[in-house]
């Protein structure tokens, strides 16, 4: 089946993915080996697509947003319905026409994720009992998560889009096996027993890592961290003590095929990755963005503007043609969700900087560092593509990592030229206390201006992490980009934004703050998450969800305002920003980017002037407790010594 160019859902794709020995929950075929398959079939549709700056949706993704438009119009009627916008008999006016809504889910490992999870089920109208907020998941046209909101999208799609709640996670993730130390049988013990107790898993993954070696593709640090995650996705679903885990997982293009998104009944999902540039040990606050969907692959930065098909990953392609035959099974969702949260690159670039007496590990580092084993490093698909920046077309290789190592950790980025409402789920740790204070948002906004995007993608918002929190807006839910619809204090020169809205929705609630290295949860911790969700997105009192309602419409009221409700307008006055420049310190962005014009060289976000947190106050959510940050580092160079 052919969705358009650089889409292609075919039985022959999924065959030569490998032969599956068994199905997953969402009836996706799962691989028997962690090698890629290579001389295999090529699809009839071009391998690589170019695009103009901010028109990335293929012919194809148009197709399926207009069949996902049909599944979501119903579910509008219902929704506007029961939330009261237009009083009781919930009846949209003539001239109304519903936006196109994404949610974004942000980083910060385990905590990120439980969050992001906590926040979608109140959005799911099939959560029990319904929430005030229910319907708008399903209303969703697109998905993206980065980091710890990889985990969450691998999660929910290789489940078949299930419902979340704290017992789901439970039964299906299982937050009490800690990903570093899966093995422990007691989460309680030292760090050193735990990493022992884990001895055999870790075998059992590089084992499976083996056989991608014999079929000739660079082995990294990101292979066996998504091994580690492997475990806790379909068909594998490790408990306490059980190392049961053959590090395979479904292809992420294989979701491409379920009934889900063939039919147009979830969002479509998008991971997100930074690209450390060729050359360098640091990641930089101008480094390209790529997203990998189920369909396609790449990025729309200036530099690159190019996509490929996701389930071919891998394939030799040199200006565009295949060269030899086509490679599938290298994008197993494990993989992907692994370079999405690969944060290796960081300690190793510090150690290999190590001026100590043990040279012999600041040796290793250093071989990784020129490797590129301390990242996900992927086969260039845009090799000697005329129409990309030098830099990247004479790369072979392509070097990936944690989406939120250039300091923007809510995946926004795809999104901005895609919908029309982006809710921005954020689970940072930008403050001592592991609370966003909206850095995310500052240098997402700064990276809009850096890269020339087109003017009016994305909204305007206070400068500095310092004025959203002397505004109190890391506590609340914030609409940015009301323009029009907005509160009449704000200033004339916003009132005439119409790009994306976005809702930013932090983590702010008791028991929500956990450690980003904190990688295993009681029960009793996760539900503190589930308890904080409804309560933060009816920070208003209200217990119909007339206010998310009202701000979800608020392209719509800006294009015609003759359709803001009374119920809406007294919404919109608060949730929506504006203007205020209460806090603010006189300059704009955050301590990393101060000053910074986008044109000279950029500053790396993490380097080895600036070890202790992204931005200097506080940790962006890459800090960690000291125990755990040693089993990652511990493991990672008992890893080295094995794969290198």
């Amino acid at each position: 089946m052919h969705y358009g160019h650089g889409i292609v859902l075919s039985a022959a794709t999924l065959l030569v993915l490998t032969v599956a020995a068994q199905v997953n929950p969402a009836g996706l075929p799962v691989p028997t080996s962690y090698a890629p398959n290579v001389n295999q079939p090529c699809p009839s549709t071009p391998l690589v697509r170019t695009i103009q700056k901010n028109a990335v949706a293929s012919d194809g993704e148009r197709d399926w947003v207009a069949k996902r438009d049909n599944v979501t119009a119903p579910v509008w009627t219902d929704y506007l319905k029961r939330t009261g916008v237009w009083g009781n008999n919930g009846a949209a006016p003539s001239g109304f026409k519903p936006p196109r809504v994404a949610i974004a889910v942000s980083g910060g490992g385990l905590r990120a994720m439980t969050y992001g999870a906590s926040i979608l089920a109140a959005l799911d109208s099939r959560s029990d009992p319904q929430p005030p907020n229910g319907g708008v998941l399903q209303l969703a046209t697109y998905l993206s998560g980065l980091s710890g909101g990889s985990w969450l999208l691998s999660l929910l799609y290789l489940n078949n889009f299930l419902v979340l709640s704290n017992a789901t996670l439970q039964a299906t993730w299982d937050p009490q096996v800690d990903l570093v130390t899966p093995g422990a049988n007691d989460p309680s013990d030292s760090t050193l027993h735990r990493f022992l107790d884990s001895l055999s898993t870790y075998k059992s993954i590089l084992d499976a890592l083996q056989a991608k070696r014999d079929a000739g593709f660079q082995v990294g640090l990101t292979d066996f961290w998504g091994g580690l995650i492997a475990a806790h996705l379909p068909p594998n679903l490790a408990s306490a003590g059980d190392s049961k885990n053959d590090g395979y997982t479904p292809a992420w293009s294989a979701i491409a095929g379920s009934s889900m998104i063939a039919n147009a009944t979830a969002p479509l999902p998008f991971l997100v990755t930074s690209q450390r540039s060729p050359g360098e040990n640091h990641v930089t606050v101008l480094a390209n963005v790529w997203s990998s969907s189920p369909f396609e692959t790449g990025s729309d930065n200036d530099a690159i503007l190019a996509f490929v098909q996701t389930a071919y990953l891998g394939t030799n392609v040199t200006n565009g043609n295949i060269v030899g035959g086509c490679t599938t099974n290298l994008d197993q969702t494990s993989f992907i969700a692994g370079a999405s949260s690969s944060l290796f690159n960081i300690p190793i670039a510090l150690l290999s900087n190590s001026t100590s007496q043990f040279t012999a590990i600041s040796d290793l580092a250093k071989d990784i560092l020129k490797d590129g084993a301390d990242t996900a490093e992927i086969w260039n698909p845009f090799f000697g593509l005329a129409s990309v920046n030098d830099s990247i077309s004479t790369a072979q290789t392509i070097e990936l990592v944690d989406g939120g190592e250039g300091g923007q950790n809510i995946p926004l980025r795809p999104m901005l030229s895609r919908a029309q409402v982006i809710l921005a789920i954020d689970s940072s740790a930008d403050s001592e206390i592991y609370y966003p204070n909206g850095t995310s948002l500052v240098v997402s906004a700064q990276y809009a201006q850096w890269m020339n995007d087109t003017p009016g993608l994305f909204p305007p918002i206070p400068k500095t992490p310092d004025a959203f929190v002397a505004q109190g807006l890391d506590r609340r839910v914030t609409v940015f980009g009301c323009g029009s619809a907005g509160p009449s204090s704000t200033p004339a020169v916003q009132k005439s934004y119409t790009g994306p809205v976005i809702i930013y929705v932090p983590s702010h609630g008791a028991g929500t703050n956990i450690s980003t290295y904190t990688l295993g949860h009681t029960p009793d911790q996760t539900n503190a998450f589930f308890d904080t969700a409804n309560g933060m997105l009816s920070d208003d009192g209200s217990t119909t969800g007339t206010c998310l309602a009202c701000s979800l419409l608020v392209p719509s009221f800006r294009a015609n305002p003759s359709l803001v409700s009374s119920a809406c307008r007294a919404c919109l006055d608060v949730w929506c920003w504006d203007g205020s420049t209460s806090g603010e310190p006189g300059w704009e962005g955050v301590p990393v980017t101060k000053n910074y014009d986008g044109h000279s060289l950029p500053p790396p976000v993490i380097g080895s002037n600036v070890p202790t947190g992204l931005f200097g106050a506080g940790a962006t959510g890459k800090r960690s407790k000291r125990s755990t940050m040693a089993a990652v580092v511990a493991s990672g160079f008992v890893m080295s010594l094995l794969l290198f």
